[in-house]
């Protein structure tokens, strides 16, 4: 059976984005994973050769609490671009839109 990761939390910089995947075990814990994607610095006929470089996979983390300190200082002074609705309440900042429903 194939692991499935949700988009938790994501957040846009100049440059790039940090998302917060996720996935919620079968005891109803979440364990994550932090995604970086830089590759907004470089041209699309780099991103072939870049794009191993450019973007980077946590190992998992096993709580909420260590997952939003591998953020770093000042990710909650930003507008996420999307919070999942599991986790709103965690947030500071409410996201600038709602994903649409698939």
């Amino acid at each position: 059976m194939e692991t499935v990761w949700e988009e938790i939390l994501i957040l846009r910089f100049e440059g790039g984005r940090v998302t917060l995947m996720g996935q919620k075990q079968p005891d109803g814990q979440w364990v994550f994973v932090k995604e970086t994607n830089e590759a907004a610095f470089f041209d699309e006929e780099d991103e072939d050769n870049l794009n191993a470089l450019l973007q980077t996979k946590s190992s998992v983390i096993h709580s909420w609490e260590e997952a939003i300190e591998s953020l770093g200082t000042g990710w909650e002074r930003k507008s996420p671009a999307y919070v999942h609705p599991e986790f709103e309440e965690l947030v500071p900042n409410k996201p600038l839109r709602r994903r649409p429903k698939r």
